[in-house]
């Protein structure tokens, strides 16, 4: 026996509005085991898509514009101004995209540095899902 079933499905409003803002997120990390912790971490949190995850930002460079990347997370050993400017600039083209340093101490000279060159903001590597995902909403919210 065939049955058809014709039913419009209703997605809640929280939903719709979810699938609608998606953050986009690229994730430039040399380490393996953190690039594959903040993969897992970051998929959990149903609103945030990773576009990509590679080790160098001239991989990162490869991926298609149209993937309107709205955050890169990036390594903090990466971040001298030729490679925030040349990220900056590969995807102002489409957005404004937000760069957060994934920092491994806390050396205060070394983060002003950072910020000097481009970066929105930065992040220890030892955080809580709770704090990774406040501070990305926090940069994404901010113009």
């Amino acid at each position: 026996m065939f049955f058809s079933y014709n039913k419009t499905i209703n997605f809640s409003p929280k939903l719709k509005f979810l699938m609608k803002n998606l953050i986009n997120i690229a994730i430039v990390e040399k380490n393996v085991f953190y690039r594959e912790s903040l993969r897992t971490i970051l998929s959990q949190i149903p609103d945030f898509r990773i576009i990509s995850d590679t080790e160098s930002y001239s991989d990162l460079m490869k991926i298609s514009l149209a993937a309107k990347v709205d955050l890169v997370l990036l390594d903090e050993e990466l971040t001298d101004s030729k490679c925030i400017q040349e990220i900056k600039n590969y995807f102002a083209k489409l957005n404004d995209v937000k760069i957060l340093a994934l920092s491994d101490h806390n050396n205060e000279c070394f983060q002003k540095e950072i910020i000097q060159n481009g970066v929105d903001d930065i992040i220890q590597k030892h955080f809580s899902k709770k704090k990774i995902e406040e501070k990305i909403r926090s940069l994404i919210t901010t113009k």
